[in-house]
């Protein structure tokens, strides 16, 4: 038997509540689904003698993350810094998502279980249970967040748009330099954006056609209306625009061909998420894999989302898991006395959250709840019991070991010792 009693801690956490400047109030008093999935498996773990926790929500390096310059770049690879094409974390009131640009602003590697989940489409995410991406709740119009560990074949996966290749060919380049010479970027105010070419007939029209008909692109040909002007370049030949207007096809157009003109531009911010109108949003999950333990990487960005594979998914920065383990951390020591027990965080800022969260959960206790006399200072927690018994909680800092400093090297988690 456990000696992790789940109906206690969730009793426990009904006291605690803490203050944030987004969401106002914090209580723990309604833990939801992950919550409870979470704290489930940390109690399976102790029962079979595991005492090392994580609570990363993470992709297996080689996934492949959407760059602001529209590169698939491996998610191993990315750096503090790095700006992502991104959108809403939630709709905004009656309006819908959009999309944004963020930056990322950490990456940490550990071993976590891995899943793969195999799409409809054949593409795949290698991924944790905990991780989130935008899914269509059954039965209903509406979208949520949900975990892999809730997912099930049937379920649908929000998309923004596929990878393209990594390297550009021949006739990529030639469209490219097209683009830069002879195209236009024309930025719509909310349903999208569009990128063509203006040319009279012949063989550079036939010839650009030609490319985008091959791969896949859904075009438009019209031809340019205008009176010739002292300001236009139209005169006594009729000017054909050809456009691609689908804005999952212009991230691949641009991202594929290269016009110096567009790379950077960041034509999708405030533009509604793609595919709706055309049945592209949705890919169906067909499978979800146990696969082994694995170094996965987690990254946290300023719009807490990001699209991988081509996926609408969540940085999990959230109400949530980092919320309840933190409970743990708090109620562990409590009711295990004499224990020694570590948080370790990547970073300081990380370290200053924690313990200000700590601080803030022993506070909201009643004074039943309380042992007497705690001291909490930069460097630790500590609780001293009618018992006599001292349970101490640290607080370190993962990091690249060195002489003269008292980091740890990078952090497996969280782990607790008698």
């Amino acid at each position: 038997m456990s000696s992790f009693d789940l109906n206690h801690f969730w009793k426990f956490c009904a006291h605690l509540s803490i203050n944030s400047k987004e969401f106002g109030t914090i209580k723990l008093d309604k833990p939801y689904g992950p919550q409870r999935w979470a704290l489930n498996q940390i109690a399976k773990g102790l029962d079979e003698g595991v005492h090392d926790f994580t609570h990363l929500k993470c992709f297996a390096p080689q996934m492949r993350v959407l760059t602001k310059d529209l590169r698939w770049v491996p998610i191993g690879d990315l750096k503090i810094g790095a700006e992502l094409v991104a959108f809403d974390e939630h709709a905004r009131g009656r309006q819908a998502r959009a999309m944004r640009t963020a930056t990322v602003r950490s990456v940490s590697a550990s071993q976590q279980q891995s899943f793969r989940v195999q799409f409809a489409d054949g593409r795949e995410l290698i991924t944790t249970a905990e991780h989130r991406n935008l899914v269509r709740v059954r039965g209903a119009v509406h979208t949520d967040w949900k975990t892999v560990s809730w997912l099930s074949p049937g379920d649908v996966v929000r998309t923004i748009t596929k990878p393209w290749k990594s390297a550009s060919d021949y006739e990529d380049g030639w469209f490219g330099g097209l683009l830069d010479g002879e195209g236009h970027l024309r930025l719509k105010a909310v349903s999208g954006s569009g990128a063509g070419i203006s040319q009279i007939d012949g063989v550079v029209l036939e010839r650009a056609k030609r490319y985008l008909t091959d791969r896949g692109y859904t075009i438009g040909l019209q031809p340019d209306r205008r009176e010739p002007g002292d300001l236009s370049k139209l005169g006594a030949h009729v000017v054909w625009r050809l456009m691609v207007q689908r804005m999952d096809e212009l991230f691949r157009l641009i991202g594929e061909t290269r016009p110096e003109r567009f790379i950077g531009v960041p034509w999708w911010e405030d533009k509604c998420l793609p595919g709706k109108r055309v049945g592209a949003d949705w890919t169906e999950v067909e499978s979800i894999e146990r696969l082994d333990r694995r170094e996965m990487i987690d990254i946290q960005t300023s719009t807490s989302t990001f699209i991988c594979e081509g996926f609408a998914t969540h940085n999990c920065r959230q109400i949530g898991l980092s919320t309840i383990v933190l409970a743990l951390d708090l109620y562990w020591p409590f009711t295990h006395k004499g224990m020694d027990a570590t948080v370790i965080t990547h970073d300081e800022d990380a370290h200053v959250s924690f313990r200000t969260q700590l601080g803030e959960y022993y506070n909201s206790l009643p004074k039943a709840f309380k042992p007497k006399s705690p001291s909490h200072n930069r460097t630790e927690f500590v609780f001293r019991f009618n018992t006599g018994q001292i349970s101490r909680l640290q607080y370190q800092i993962a990091g690249t070991r060195a002489s003269g400093n008292n980091k740890l090297g990078r952090s497996k988690g969280n782990a607790y010792a008698p």
